[in-house]
């Protein structure tokens, strides 16, 4: 049968830890931004609070303005093009990431991570062989890069 490895206990066992390791990612990285969240919240406590806005919305505003503006600022800054790409990639908006990745793609067309982060967009947009495309070059790079190979499997 052309197939039988999908039913290999090898394959299953390598595909859960696969999505297990992706999803662990997904809830580590939350708890650190939310931590991360919470130290800014205390910072800038006492403003909110005469302000009359909600403490906790508005560190994650102000945190993601401070991101998008120092990309804005500095177009030559690839870690600033990524932070600002992954801004919009935690909120589910991938196609407002894609001109920061653009962007940090000039500055650095061979950067694994852009062109993972580029896949990933591409992924999330519904563009599935861009994605391939993409996550190829990336994988071509970094071959340990976990991100792309999940838009591969």
């Amino acid at each position: 049968m052309k197939y039988r490895f999908l039913g290999s206990r090898t394959f299953v066992i390598a595909a859960s830890l696969v999505i297990g390791l992706y999803s662990g990612f997904k809830v580590a990285n939350s708890q650190y931004r939310l931590r991360l969240d919470r130290d800014l919240q205390a910072s800038i406590a006492g403003a909110a609070a005469t302000s009359g806005v909600d403490g906790e919305g508005r560190g994650a505003v102000e945190q993601t303005r401070r991101v998008i503006e120092r990309a804005r600022r500095s177009p030559e800054d690839i870690e600033a093009q990524l932070d600002a790409a992954d801004q919009f990639m935690q909120i589910s908006r991938p196609a407002e990431a894609l001109p920061f990745l653009q962007q940090a793609l000039q500055v650095d067309g061979n950067d694994p991570r852009v062109l993972a982060g580029l896949g990933m967009v591409s992924f999330l947009t519904g563009n599935y062989q861009e994605a391939i495309e993409w996550a190829s070059k990336s994988l071509a790079r970094r071959p340990q890069n976990p991100g792309a190979s999940f838009l591969l499997i």
